[in-house]
């Protein structure tokens, strides 16, 4: 740390040299993991159409909003103010619509899940027909024998 005219520590060199190692280390790391190409990783034939949760809740929210505002121009609203009513209702329905909206976004996704599962045992199956390995494999000792 250096002290300036007034007295006041700041950080210097000091702190940038006892970072330095904790990069290094991390950097190493990072080395010793194995690393894969995009391609082995990623199948191309297969495409996940995953909803968007937020936008399935905000839509359940103005479903909601809109229903309130419905719901406020029945007459008959008793001793509420019809700002009120509406503030009332759309904290209900509100919530309501955006646990509706999460429901189907969260079965939307189990749906586009149910589909992918039952394809990777026929890409494994053609991937091993290739006799190309797959990205999880360990790299084989040298004099090992293939398959044992």
């Amino acid at each position: 740390m250096t002290r300036d005219g007034a007295g006041v520590e700041t950080p210097g060199a000091d702190t940038r040299e006892a970072a330095t190692p904790d990069a290094d280390d991390a950097a190493d790391a990072d080395a010793d993991a194995p690393l894969y190409r995009v391609a082995d990783v990623v199948d191309p034939g297969t495409v996940r159409h995953a909803p968007r949760f937020g936008r399935f809740i905000l839509v359940g929210i103005l479903v909601g909003a809109l229903l309130s505002f419905l719901l406020t121009l029945v007459p008959g609203a008793g001793d509420l103010a019809r700002s009120d009513l509406f503030w009332l209702l759309f904290i209900s329905f509100g919530s309501l619509g955006a646990l509706g909206g999460a429901v189907v976004a969260l079965w939307l996704d189990r749906r586009s899940l149910r589909g992918r599962a039952a394809r990777p045992a026929d890409a494994a199956a053609s991937s091993a027909d290739a006799g190309a390995s797959s990205p999880g494999d360990e790299p084989s000792a040298p004099g090992a024998v293939p398959g044992a």
